[in-house]
């Protein structure tokens, strides 16, 4: 065992065929995210605002709308594979053919687009870090926020959020990924006096998906879940 232990507070989900309703209304079901490119409303955010969000920044901000609050100083830890792939590949493909690109487009195709709109929106002026992983996200986040927590004086809790879009139809045709289009968001605290689960680091060769997610959801919702083995960490309920 070691010694970092977090407890979930609360967590959302998007996808464009799954929410949190769903989720936990199929917690004996093997469900699993599946392909979509549906858009939110995001009635709360103004239309000349959301008009230049991509899909992933717009399920990022579906995902937590009912996470956080403004002005909630709270740090931020973003995991994508992709991050904002689409405005990445057209930006990339109008150098090419017309030898040029809008400062505009620019600044929203950089990798951590999503969060830093978020932390813009929302006041939020805590710490906001964005990782690039090809697998076991769940892993890579869970140990960078609670490893940050457990060294910090100022924050006993933070928000997690992993996402990705659908990939342009060119990628697509090369890539032997699955496509999924989704949002996961959770907070979670490293305060000693409340935490249920311990990360136990492991020798694990078998790389996690998207899809542990689901698995994770599970482990959280469900009491019978005591242990979940993802690809590098061992989560267990401290009793």
């Amino acid at each position: 065992m070691s010694n970092l232990n977090f407890k979930v507070l609360n967590w959302d989900f998007f996808s464009p065929n799954m929410n949190k309703e769903y989720i936990l209304n199929n917690l004996n079901e093997n469900i699993n995210i599946t392909y979509g490119d549906a858009i939110p409303d995001l009635d709360f955010i103004s239309i000349a605002q959301r008009r230049r969000f991509s899909q992933i920044t717009k399920y990022v901000f579906e995902s937590v709308k009912n996470l956080i609050k403004e002005n909630e100083q709270i740090p931020i830890f973003f995991v994508s594979k992709y991050g904002e792939i689409n405005r990445q590949y057209n930006m990339s493909k109008k150098i090419v053919t017309e030898h040029e690109t809008s400062p505009a487009v620019f600044s929203y195709s950089v990798f951590n687009t999503a969060i830093a709109q978020l932390t813009i929106f929302y006041k939020n002026n805590a710490r906001a870090i964005a990782i690039t992983c090809y697998d076991n996200f769940l892993d890579t986040i869970i140990l960078q926020a609670t490893s940050f927590l457990n060294n910090s004086s100022d924050y006993y809790k933070a928000l997690l959020i992993i996402a990705d879009e659908k990939l342009p139809e060119s990628y697509e045709e090369i890539s032997k990924d699955k496509n999924y289009s989704f949002a996961f968001s959770f907070i979670i605290s490293a305060d000693k006096n409340e935490s249920d689960i311990n990360i136990k680091i492991i020798d694990g060769e078998e790389k996690k998906d998207e899809n542990s997610i689901i698995d994770f959801i599970k482990f959280i919702s469900l009491e019978d879940r005591t242990n979940l083995k993802l690809g590098k960490i061992e989560l267990n309920k401290i009793k």
